[in-house]
């Protein structure tokens, strides 16, 4: 099953049971809306702590599972070999994807360290 087809089905669950609805950080039951996504997906506020946070939301061991082997997002994930990480550490980043030279230099002209 795709990861899509996988997250669809398991909102749809969550929904139906009516599971992982109260606020993860101080189990308030009620919250607000803010945005929806999709048809099942919503960013909400609690009203106590004000935390955002989606519903439904997945559980803390999915969340572990996911992120750590199936998420995937290019540069941001994938760990360069040796060999290349010498070379982007030796060239400070320079002319990769992730140059931030330019923002380096703006902010030491600000004399921001």
């Amino acid at each position: 099953m795709s990861r899509k087809l996988a997250y669809l089905f398991r909102t749809l669950v969550n929904v139906i049971l009516r599971q992982n609805l109260d606020c993860p950080n101080c189990v308030q039951r009620s919250n607000e809306a803010v945005d929806r996504k999709y048809l099942f997906t919503t960013l909400r506020r609690c009203p106590s702590c004000q935390l955002l946070h989606r519903i439904p939301r997945d559980s803390a061991d999915l969340g572990k599972t996911f992120y750590q082997a199936a998420y995937q997002q290019g540069f941001t994930t994938d760990m360069p070999d040796d060999e290349t990480l010498k070379r982007l550490l030796a060239n400070k980043f320079r002319g990769g994807s992730r140059d931030y030279q330019p923002y380096l230099e703006l902010l030491a002209k600000l004399g921001i360290k």
